[in-house]
C-alpha cells in the first residue's frame, strides 16, 4: 500500500434506509457523526445532506438502535497526481465476518466534486 497517504477506521447503521431519507450513525476514527441524506437528483450525482457531529458516546448508543447489518470498515485515502492535479481516491476495505476475504469499494473524489 505505497500509494496510501492514511488510513482510518469507520463503523457505520442506519436508524433509517429508506431512498426518501435516510439516517445514517457513523463513527469516523475518534468521532461521531449523525448524517441525513435525501432523495438523489434526477441524475443521479446529488442529493440533499446533512450532517452533525455528535459525541463517540452518543453514537455508540444510536448505533445500538440501528438497522440490522453494522458495517465494519477501513478507508484508505490514495492521492494520486493527475492532469488537473492531485486527485483522491477513497478506497473501502469491508471487514468480513471470517476475515478471511476483502470487499473493496473505489469512490473517486476530483477537487471538490465526488463522481
Amino acid at each position: 500500500r505505497p500509494y496510501v497517504s492514511r488510513s482510518y477506521r469507520i463503523c457505520q447503521g442506519y436508524l433509517n434506509s429508506a431512498p426518501e431519507r435516510t439516517v445514517r450513525i457513523r463513527i469516523k476514527g475518534d468521532k461521531g457523526y449523525m448524517t441525513v441524506k435525501g432523495m438523489s437528483s434526477d441524475s443521479g450525482m446529488s442529493r440533499y445532506e446533512w450532517e452533525k457531529e455528535i459525541s463517540v458516546e452518543d453514537a455508540m448508543g444510536l448505533l445500538k438502535l440501528c438497522e440490522r447489518g453494522i458495517i465494519d470498515k477501513t478507508r484508505h485515502m490514495v492521492e494520486v497526481d493527475g492532469p488537473d492535479g492531485k486527485n483522491v481516491f477513497e478506497v473501502d476495505e469491508f471487514v468480513m465476518f471470517n476475515d478471511e476475504h476483502a470487499v473493496f469499494f473505489e469512490q473517486v473524489v476530483f477537487k471538490n466534486k465526488t463522481y
